[in-house]
């Protein structure tokens, strides 16, 4: 494939935005669906694969992850491409020439992203990395200025995957639609449709406040020891950053959280060991008694990398974490912890490693079966402080932290 710098596809998508260039009618969603489907039953009949007319076979491959990225398989329905979004989408793009720029140059860009981070384009990247693209793009509110054309991009090409999907017989199927039936109580859309469409209410999105910074990394005011009034003498500022170097008291925020949104980076050194508490109360001897844990930890040396319940990203003890997102020793992790009512989510470097419900039957089995059944009070406040694990031995430096209310 040519490649396409990044200034020919700013370029493009200049010309022709996005947002407007990619607009279309229900009457022209409805024929170009109608298109794909004789055109997939025809490529069936005959054996041989569907030809596009418009995406050269680089682009069409390309979308055709992009789409299934969106709207995947799951137990209920097939994926995007089982649906035939992506002929849907090429149809959409013949005689359409404002739309095709800005397709092309849309793209482009994301191939660019890729290049410029990973060395290699959206396609030959893996799957975390074309996650880690996704997330900076996925969301306008947080998504940094420079972004913002592929942001723009992103945002018509999402719904342009969800039309071509809930208007094939597969996403009508999906919807589970009955007709004219009587509710009695609307409670708004399904959790698990928001969840799959990764969209949430905009009066919820509304309602989180501003961030705030916990550590700029000139000031421990925020900060004090576990039951202590001062920050235990282990930790230290040192390169805009907050170390350790040794074994030394747990350090915890002076204020207190209950449906919070955290983001933090943190680079461990070899075998190192540490955790992020949350909702974390004073009432026993130690933190670790109350609050559940985001454990981090070298996964490669660290004698608690036995299972993957104690591995970096795991709610320690209780959820486990995937492996394969966690950077070597020495590079920065980025870390984000969503707590909302008992909903709670950990991610790592822009992957979503897991997800529970605080005080589900799920929940309730895996803390009597942990070490943490001793203590009746773990994981019950639903209002605590943020707490970093500073007892075991190696360096461990955070920066970047900060947290909003939602």
């Amino acid at each position: 494939m040519k490649t396409i710098t990044r200034r020919t596809a700013l370029k493009l998508l200049a010309t022709t935005p996005a947002a407007a260039a990619m607009a279309w009618t229900p009457a022209e969603a409805q024929q170009a669906h109608e298109h794909a489907e004789q055109s997939r039953r025809s490529a069936a009949q005959r054996g041989a694969p569907y030809k596009p007319k418009f995406f050269n076979p680089h682009e069409y491959a390309t979308v055709a992850v992009l789409v299934d990225l969106i709207i995947p398989r799951d137990e209920r329905s097939g994926s995007a491409t089982d649906a035939g979004v992506p002929e849907f989408m090429d149809f959409m793009m013949i005689d359409g020439p404002r739309r095709q720029t800005a397709m092309r140059g849309g793209l482009a860009l994301i191939d660019h992203l890729c290049e410029q981070r990973f060395d290699k384009t959206f396609l030959e990247s893996s799957d975390a990395e074309r996650r880690r693209i996704l997330d900076d793009i996925a969301f306008p509110a947080r998504a940094p200025e420079p972004l913002s054309q592929a942001v723009t991009f992103f945002g018509s090409f999402r719904d342009l995957t969800a039309s071509g999907f809930w208007t094939s017989r597969m996403g009508v199927a999906d919807l589970q639609y009955q007709g004219n039936t009587f509710v009695r109580e609307w409670n708004g859309c399904p959790p698990e449709t928001l969840a799959k469409l990764n969209v949430a209410y905009a009066a919820a999105a509304q309602s989180a406040k501003p961030w705030r910074t916990l550590f700029d990394g000139k000031s421990l005011d925020a900060w004090r020891g576990y039951r202590s009034t001062t920050v235990p003498s282990g930790w230290r500022i040192a390169g805009g950053t907050l170390a350790k170097d040794a074994p030394t008291g747990d350090i915890m925020t002076k204020d207190q959280f209950d449906d919070f949104e955290l983001e933090l980076e943190w680079q461990i050194g070899d075998a190192g060991n540490s955790g992020i508490f949350y909702r974390g109360t004073e009432e026993y001897d130690h933190i670790y008694w109350s609050a559940p844990e985001y454990q981090l930890l070298d996964d490669i040396n660290a004698a608690d990398n036995k299972t993957r319940l104690t591995c970096a990203g795991a709610a320690y003890g209780l959820y486990p974490s995937p492996a394969g997102h966690l950077k070597p020793v020495g590079q920065w992790n980025s870390t984000r912890i969503v707590a909302a009512g008992a909903h709670v989510e950990h991610w790592l470097n822009g992957v979503k490693l897991l997800q529970y419900e605080l005080g589900s039957p799920d929940w309730e089995a895996k803390v009597k079966a942990s070490k943490f059944a001793v203590w009746p009070n773990f994981g019950r406040s639903r209002r605590g402080h943020i707490a970093m694990q500073g007892d075991h031995a190696g360096t461990l430096a955070f920066r970047n932290i900060r947290i909003r209310e939602i």
